[in-house]
C-alpha cells in the first residue's frame, strides 16, 4: 500500500498573498528584503515553497494580523519572499520556515499558478512542512537578508 503525502494546502495557499499590487493595510509592518537559496543533498529545489511563518506574535497584535511571507524557489533554487508586495521580503523577527517542495509532473516542477500543486506528494515528505513542530528557524534583521537553506536528511526532525 502507497501513502500519498501532499503539500499542506495551507503553505502554497499562502504564496499569492504577497503578490499584491494595491495599498498596504494600514497596520502593515515594515519589511526587509530576503533572498536565498534552497538546496537538497547538495542540488537547486525548482519549485519548492517557502513561508517565513512567524515565532513571536508582536505586542499589541492579533495572531491573524501578523503576516506571513512565502516564495518560490527558482531553476537554481533561488527565493524572494513576499509579504505584502512581490519582493518586499518579511518584517524583522524571528521565523518558523515551512518547506515543502512539490514532485513533478510530466518533467516539471507545477506551476504557481496550478491549484494541483497544492496536491502534489511533497518530494520531503512534509520533514519541513509542520510549523508547529519546526525543523528550520530565521531571524531577519533589520535590513538586506541572505538566507539560505542546505537540506539534508541530517536536518531532519525525529
Amino acid at each position: 500500500m502507497r501513502v500519498r503525502v501532499t503539500c499542506p494546502l495551507a503553505l502554497l495557499a499562502l504564496l499569492p498573498l504577497g503578490c499584491s499590487r494595491g495599498p498596504l493595510p494600514d497596520d502593515a509592518l515594515p519589511t526587509y528584503p530576503i533572498t536565498g537559496t534552497l538546496t537538497w543533498k547538495g542540488r537547486p529545489m525548482d519549485g519548492a515553497a517557502i513561508s517565513f511563518v512567524p515565532a513571536h506574535v508582536p505586542e499589541g497584535r492579533r495572531r491573524w494580523r501578523v503576516p506571513a511571507a512565502s516564495g518560490r524557489a527558482d531553476v537554481n533554487g533561488r527565493y524572494t519572499l513576499n509579504t505584502y508586495l512581490t519582493g518586499d521580503g518579511a518584517p524583522a523577527g524571528e521565523y518558523l520556515v515551512v518547506v515543502c517542495w512539490p514532485e513533478e509532473r510530466n518533467g516539471r516542477s507545477p506551476a504557481l499558478e496550478d491549484p494541483s500543486a497544492a496536491l502534489a506528494p511533497d518530494r520531503l515528505k512534509l520533514r519541513f512542512a509542520d510549523p508547529k513542530k519546526p525543523a528550520l528557524r530565521a531571524n531577519v534583521e533589520s535590513r538586506d537578508n541572505v538566507i539560505d537553506f542546505h537540506l539534508s536528511p541530517a536536518e531532519e526532525r525525529p
